[in-house]
């Protein structure tokens, strides 16, 4: 998609390309449910619109798998396993793999890449689209637009209580618990024909339209749940994703405009550059302190 100002020079549901891997919902998936993962390297993001780099790739993740959090799996979905070109819907390829369960067969026939990165949070900044094939090492074959992205691992409350997931990405963003959808929050252009569905909008500007309130889901201090994330981008241009958290019962702060600022949802405490992580590259933010920790 387009940069800050979320022009789009196309449909959302533009055509995309395939590729197989292991069927199952959890111990037989392509991968397992690694849970080992990275810090992201908070490195400086250039102006978006210019060239990807490796600073700005490095916001999808790391090939650092000492620190627990989600592993991430890429996808084109414009050509085979075999690398040959294959026309699909995007967004009804998107849809069925989310209203199936998050069931990784139903991509089976699209191009996955084998070299996977781990993450602790997804709260990218709005940068060029290449910068995520060129994370994944694939920049000389798969060109910047119909690629997606599965973030999967499991992850530990840092107390009990009933929490919700708030979110925006140009172009899609979607979460599961348990296999449970709990959020399809995605550019205002951009119709992801899932059955699921937002009970209420939010107050709070995102660079690209309101944030999204996702379904409240209730966990015990210490007990483990199954955390999915998915990103995608459909026409290129410029990219970017953000996933907050909100607990039932608190009371975050506010910017001056005025908007709220829920907590990024990381899995371990990162302080963010301003200069970096500024309004129309993100929405909105806090840092609330809270540890969600990845399981190994």
């Amino acid at each position: 998609m387009s940069d800050c100002g979320c022009s789009r020079s196309s449909v959302a549901t533009g055509l995309s390309h395939q590729e197989p891997l292991g069927h199952d919902r959890h111990s037989s998936r392509g991968l397992p449910r690694v849970c080992a993962a990275a810090l992201i390297t908070l490195l400086q993001c250039q102006p978006a619109g210019v060239a990807a780099d490796a600073s700005r790739a490095s916001y999808f993740g790391t090939d650092d798998r000492e620190n627990a959090g989600l592993i991430g799996i890429f996808y084109d979905l414009k050509q085979t396993q075999t690398r040959e070109n294959k026309r699909a819907n995007f967004t009804e390829i998107v849809a069925k793999f989310i209203d199936s369960g998050w069931d990784e067969f139903v991509l089976r026939d699209f191009y996955r890449v084998s070299r996977a990165l781990h993450t602790t949070q997804i709260f990218i900044p709005y940068m060029d689209a290449r910068a995520a094939p060129e994370a994944f090492g694939v920049a000389q074959t798969v060109k910047p637009s119909h690629w997606l992205i599965h973030y999967k691992g499991q992850v530990q409350a840092p107390r009990s209580g009933r929490f919700r997931f708030v979110g925006l990405a140009d172009d899609m963003l979607a979460v599961a618990v348990n296999g449970e959808t709990s959020l399809v929050a995605s550019h205002h252009n951009v119709k992801v024909p899932t059955r699921w569905r937002s009970s209420v909008p939010t107050d709070t500007k995102g660079p690209c339209g309101p944030l999204i309130y996702g379904d409240w889901f209730s966990v015990k201090q210490g007990e483990i749940f199954d955390l999915d994330i998915v990103i995608g981008e459909i026409p290129g241009g410029g990219f970017g994703a953000w996933l907050q958290i909100q607990e039932e019962g608190v009371s975050y702060p506010e910017s001056d405009t005025p908007h709220t600022r829920f907590p990024v949802f990381q899995m371990r405490s990162e302080q963010l550059d301003p200069a970096i992580f500024k309004w129309g590259k993100v929405p909105f933010y806090s840092l609330s302190g809270d540890q969600w920790t990845g399981v190994r």
